[in-house]
């Protein structure tokens, strides 16, 4: 098994002991250990990936990308396809939080991966970003969901026709 696979293991062990609260903590502290060098930036991945709680997910997602970008442009990049092949291999336990940590990046090179992913996502996936990019209300939410629900009703018409 991979570091990566083991780490998760460990964490799903844990999880039915810790509250939300306390595992949002403990990602403060890995946060944290990342940023100072003393921990990899792998250490936030059991919790981007492992995780049911989207505070959680988008926490850790977004310090991923951070800290792999912190070492270069090429590292964010990298770490952004990382999350997003997340999403579309349906990796992470939380796709729709790993989504809404990149659309937070308001990062150009996330934009056209998070385009590409959305007839890949389940309707409860979905509507779940929906409504947050709804809360959220900025211009650039309202563009993507208004493109988004473009594409949704263009899909619906072209099965219907078929």
């Amino acid at each position: 098994m991979s570091p990566t696979t083991h780490a998760l293991v460990d964490y799903w062990h844990e999880l039915p002991s810790l509250s939300p609260a306390e595992r949002r903590r403990a990602l403060e502290a890995t946060t944290h250990a990342v940023r100072d060098g003393f921990k990899p930036a792998s250490a936030l991945l059991p919790a981007a990936l492992g995780d049911p709680d989207g505070d959680v997910v988008r926490r850790a997602t977004a310090h991923y990308v951070a800290s792999c970008g912190a070492v270069s442009a090429d590292g964010r990049l990298h770490a952004i396809e990382e999350a997003a092949e997340w999403i579309r291999r349906s990796l992470a336990l939380n796709r729709a939080a790993v989504f809404l940590a990149l659309f937070d990046l308001d990062d150009p090179a996330a934009d056209p991966r998070l385009a590409q992913l959305r007839l890949t996502l389940s309707e409860s996936d979905t509507a779940f970003i929906c409504r947050e990019l709804e809360v959220d209300g900025s211009r650039r939410a309202r563009e993507f969901l208004f493109d988004w629900r473009e594409l949704l009703r263009e899909a619906l018409e072209e099965r219907a026709a078929a």
